[in-house]
């Protein structure tokens, strides 16, 4: 049930905000008057070699203007928060390994393995998929998650207790 009294609700702009109707407007024109490919683009720290190695390793994905990494699977992670390259590789790692362990479907799950092996340039086992996941996704353990990759994936890596 919806009560519709038939007025419009207009914004209340308090005076002391310095804004005023009139001021919202012309912002607002402004905005709308500044083509998309010309708004401000916050600057990412990542390096396009990183950037053509996440590509290359899961094909049909796009980054949107929040600065997020998108998969064709709806799998994303930010790349805005990412200082170097080592935190991609950790990111790559904690967001992904879900959807290749236990995505939706086995083509979905296939896509996402697959990137993860060719972005870290080797294959991985079930089993590794499974204790990436269980101990890495999520960003259960960043410091774990870099001793891992730094280890050269050594599987006892995910055993320590941290």
């Amino acid at each position: 049930m919806s009560i519709n009294s038939g007025k419009k609700l207009s914004k209340i702009v308090r005076p002391e905000h310095g804004k005023t109707p009139e001021k919202e407007k012309a912002i607002e024109d402004e905005r709308e008057r500044i083509p998309p490919a010309h708004r401000e683009v916050k600057q990412l720290t990542v390096s396009f070699e990183m950037i053509k190695r996440l590509m290359v390793a899961y094909p049909q994905s796009t980054i949107n203007e929040s600065g997020e990494f998108c998969t064709q699977f709806d799998n994303y992670f930010s790349l805005d928060s990412c200082a170097d390259s080592s935190e991609v590789e950790c990111k790559v790692l904690e967001w992904f390994s879900r959807p290749a362990y236990k995505g939706g479907t086995s083509k979905s799950r296939s896509y996402m393995r697959g990137g993860l092996e060719t972005f870290f340039d080797r294959e991985f086992s079930d089993r590794e998929i499974e204790r990436i996941y269980t101990h890495l996704g999520n960003s259960i353990s960043r410091e774990r998650t870099k001793r891992y990759i730094a280890s050269g994936f050594d599987i006892s890596v995910l055993s320590e207790d941290d």
